[in-house]
């Protein structure tokens, strides 16, 4: 059976007024396309691009089940789970992508900023997909 990691998130907008519930099986590229406004819909419209809070599931089931849960709740409960981790409702992409990118090296046995030789040059190695 192919079962895909689940993620649940929370993001906000700049002033934290808006708080938008998702869930996804690849968390890095969904929080990418929030915030370069790829997708229509309620995060465009109400430029909603911080994540400030997410789950880790073994499976998307689960994870949707948990949406579901979340979505269900007031804004307060919201907030005091956002606070829980995240106290200063921080961005918390780039200590995703930062996070991602070292499990991916240290998968591969990779050294962070790693040069391959290859055809007798040296090319820096770059890991963007999520993982």
């Amino acid at each position: 059976m192919n079962e895909k990691r689940g993620y649940v998130y929370l993001m906000a907008n700049k002033i934290n007024t808006v708080i938008y519930t998702g869930v996804t099986s690849g968390l890095q590229k969904r929080v990418y396309e929030h915030k370069q406004k790829i997708i229509e819909g309620f995060t465009k419209k109400y430029n909603v691009n911080k994540l400030v809070y997410y789950e880790v599931f073994d499976d998307i089931e689960n994870a949707i089940i948990r949406e579901k849960q979340i979505k269900a709740g007031s804004r307060d409960k919201k907030v005091k789970l956002i606070r829980s981790m995240n106290p200063a409702f921080r961005d918390l992409y780039n200590e995703l992508s930062g996070l991602l990118r070292a499990k991916a090296l240290a998968t591969f046995g990779i050294a962070s900023g790693t040069s391959c030789p290859r055809n007798d040059k040296e090319i820096k190695l770059h890991l963007t997909s999520d993982f």
